[in-house]
């Protein structure tokens, strides 16, 4: 009876092997088929570092406030941002340099980030990094299939992406185009609790030989908290001055 019971876990324990290399592959594909709608894989895997000039609004119930902000990103474990007011004058600035990092008000002063803040600020230049795509078939990236759904009443298929070192990350492509219609995470807010974000992209333009959403939505936990378009982007094939990520 062992032997006999033995040999049946052996058997399913392969089915589900194979089941698993099987997700593996077609999530793969679906990465690929990506990779090639958004320019390719030499255009994408060129790029070190973007620009992005970023215009909107956050919302917070019936209150409605305007975003400006300018963002340099290199890798993923570097940014400078800085925001502005209605009038164009800097309101703050913040620095992430590895496992550093800075933020700048009004007045001037220079503060040291939490670590909290830090890890917060390198999972969005993780998610940007990210949806660079080719970056996501090195070595240490698990990749799987969540199924499809639909993004703006188009079909789309999703993948799950999970490295030991990020927080697992969600993207939907366009069934058709291939193109990036969303993407799911979760993070903690200043208070620790947990919330889902979700943001979904559109008016796709070229960029550089690659594609580019130009505009974007995000909701958390179901509510809309911003909306956002891009007036500027550059692309950068070399990194950026150092100096751009030194303390402000």
């Amino acid at each position: 009876m062992c032997k006999v019971l033995a040999g049946f876990i052996a058997l399913t324990m392969g089915f589900v092997s194979v089941a698993c290399a099987d997700d593996a592959a077609d999530a793969r594909k679906i990465l690929d088929q990506a990779i090639d709608a958004h320019g390719g894989e030499a255009a994408l895997g060129k790029f070190v570092a973007m620009y992005y000039k970023v215009k909107g609004t956050a919302f917070d119930g019936d209150t409605k406030t305007p975003i400006s902000f300018e963002w340099f990103v290199q890798g993923d474990d570097k940014e400078t941002a800085i925001s502005y007011d209605e009038n164009d004058k800097v309101t703050d600035v913040e620095v992430v340099n590895g496992k550093e990092g800075w933020t700048k008000d009004a007045s001037r002063v220079t503060e040291p980030m939490s670590k909290e803040q830090i890890e917060f600020q390198q999972e969005m230049i993780y998610l940007n990094w990210a949806t660079m795509f080719v970056p996501l078939k090195a070595k240490g990236f698990r990749l799987s299939l969540i199924g499809e759904t639909e993004v703006a009443g188009r079909k789309a298929v999703g993948i799950l992406i999970s490295h030991d070192k990020h927080s697992p990350l969600k993207m939907y492509f366009d069934k058709e185009t291939h193109l990036l219609a969303k993407y799911q995470r979760k993070f903690k807010d200043d208070a620790g609790k947990e919330v889902n974000e979700e943001c979904v992209f559109s008016d796709y333009r070229t960029a550089q030989d690659t594609k580019q959403p130009f505009k974007g939505e995000t909701s958390w936990d179901g509510v809309k908290a911003n909306e956002f378009r891009i007036v500027e982007m550059k692309l950068y094939d070399k990194p950026l001055d150092e100096k751009l990520f030194a303390k402000p």
